[in-house]
């Protein structure tokens, strides 16, 4: 007659058959209950090595030991599931038959260490380890050699040592010492320090040095400190810089064959000696690409005529100019005045070399011949949006 099987772990021991790393039967000895009393008799059991506690997948190879002799509740088996084991959590599913259908055991049983450490990473790599030690040296590699961490491969195939980590934030690596400490990483050809980066606690600054000096500084309050050439093709502001030209009166000079004079006590700039209708200009010197935004006059009207300045463009090799800025003294009058225009011409607000030249033209057609009518200084304002 069928009797139902009731089995029960317990004091459950497994070891190794063998010595080398490369051996996998193992022994598995248990304790096996039958209707709440130790088991005797002839027994199947079948063992599998699982992937989970419950359900999953079968790992390697099932195996029916049928005829078991179990004594006193107490059986053996040799157990050979394949080269499976690679330090993985693995589960022993066990089920039981003694003529009937097999009974699984539950819960399942999980594989301690001691089998799986015949093949654990850390078993063959003690036996072929990759380094040598000195005291306070450890040392890998034979100049081909690589080492990335959290990853199997290189960027590039000039890596040799990545670090890399698997979050959506920060992933990096310190170099790190004690307070007051100079933590710096280096470059070297040759066996030569040939530059190297580092932060100095002392002045709280990031220093880089090369070629036996230091080339630049960031400070504290992040000022980059460049301590020869800085050298770029192209250097732009984060927006447009404010900047201003100054044209001082004593370098305008007649237009005409005008007599003039430029520069005299009691007056500091420039004036047509002559009566009547006459010019001064001055070239203009100012960044290729900025943009013009006002143009400041300071000069002197308390004669009759009145005094036309204005920044002028004219295309190379053409006799026609057009106006940037223009201001005039007409109905006003003083020894100090002060003219402003802030609406350059649209078409030609931009200073454009390539294609053109500048000049300020000072114009009256009535020339007292003295300083009662002259020009002073001019300032020109523009912005720029890269280095000069």
């Amino acid at each position: 007659m069928k009797r139902k099987t009731q089995a029960v772990f317990g004091a459950m021991m497994i070891s190794l058959l063998g010595a080398g790393a490369s051996a996998e039967p193992f022994t598995y000895q248990g304790q096996l209950f039958d209707g709440g009393q130790p088991a005797d008799g002839l027994y199947d059991i079948t063992l599998r090595i699982m992937n989970t506690p419950v359900g999953g997948s079968v790992i390697g190879s099932g195996f029916t030991f049928t005829d078991v002799l179990v004594t006193d509740g107490v059986f053996q088996v040799e157990y050979d599931p394949g080269d499976i084991f690679d330090g993985s959590d693995v589960w022993l599913d066990v089920a039981v038959s003694n003529g009937g259908a097999p009974v699984t055991l539950a819960p399942r049983s999980r594989i301690t260490p001691t089998p799986t450490a015949q093949h654990a990473t850390t078993s063959d790599f003690a036996l072929n380890v990759p380094w040598t030690e000195a005291p306070g040296i450890i040392t890998y590699g034979d100049g081909n050699d690589r080492v990335f961490v959290n990853r199997s491969g290189p960027i590039t195939g000039a890596e040799y040592f990545g670090v890399h980590g698997d979050v959506a934030g920060f992933a990096g690596m310190y170099v790190s010492g004690p307070a007051n400490s100079q933590p710096f990483y280096g470059y070297s050809v040759d066996g030569t320090a040939n530059a190297f980066h580092y932060y100095n606690a002392v002045s709280d600054s990031w220093i880089l040095f090369s070629n036996g000096q230091t080339v630049m500084e960031v400070d504290s309050v992040g000022d980059v400190n460049i301590y020869n050439d800085a050298i770029a093709d192209d250097f732009k502001f984060t927006s447009p810089k404010t900047r201003r030209v100054a044209i001082s009166g004593d370098v305008f000079h007649s237009a005409n064959n005008s007599n003039f004079i430029g520069g005299v006590l009691g007056f500091t700039g420039s004036y047509i000696t002559d009566t009547g209708l006459g010019w001064l200009v001055a070239p203009v010197n100012l960044p290729d690409g900025a943009v013009f935004q006002r143009m400041t006059v300071y000069c002197s009207d308390t004669a009759a005529g009145s005094l036309s300045i204005t920044l002028n463009t004219q295309i190379h090799n053409s006799t026609s100019s057009t106006s940037v800025f223009n201001v005039s003294s007409a109905s006003t009058s003083g020894s100090s005045l002060t003219l402003v225009d802030t609406t350059p011409t649209a078409s030609v607000s931009v200073v454009d070399y390539a294609s053109r030249h500048y000049s300020l033209l000072v114009s009256s057609s009535n020339w007292p011949g003295n300083n009662t009518l002259g020009i002073g200084s001019v300032v020109i304002e523009y912005t720029i949006d890269e280095a000069n």
